[in-house]
């Protein structure tokens, strides 16, 4: 069977291409690394600089929240542990009232997360009740 194997020829077809435009530059072409790294590096420091500028910068309560969270979804969040545990001190030590469902979910996810001592009870009763009354039943169960 194997001599069989051998003595067959598979028939390719061969197409006449092109030579690419580019040539080999590609392949044969090497970066210097130790100055991509210090580029890269120094990229990665401005880009940090800026986001600790919006965390402080911004003024609104809900604004500073989302950017917290989401730094923390980009799994970036151990690069500003000091930015936003002061953030987080900040906001604990406000009194937090919102109307919106989203904004007070938000608020209690991020303080329980870093370790703050947050009750649901305080922090549901504050939703407008009037806004969520065919919810009232779920609010008044997560609330006790």
């Amino acid at each position: 069977m194997e001599d069989t194997f051998k003595s067959q020829t598979l028939g390719r077809k061969s197409y006449a291409y092109q030579p690419n435009l580019w040539g080999d530059f590609f392949t044969t072409h090497v970066v210097p690394i130790q100055e991509s790294n210090k580029w890269l590096k120094r990229r990665a420091d401005d880009l940090k600089d800026e986001v600790r500028i919006l965390i402080k910068s911004s003024a609104d309560t809900v604004e500073k929240m989302t950017l917290i969270d989401t730094i923390q979804h980009l799994g970036i969040g151990y690069l500003f542990e000091k930015e936003i545990d002061a953030v987080l001190t900040n906001l604990r030590g406000l009194t937090f009232e919102s109307n919106e469902l989203h904004e007070v979910a938000l608020y209690f996810k991020l303080l329980r997360q870093h370790g703050f001592p947050i009750s649901a009870g305080n922090v549901l009763p504050k939703v407008n009740r009037e806004v969520y009354r065919h919810n009232v039943k779920d609010i008044e169960r997560f609330a006790c």
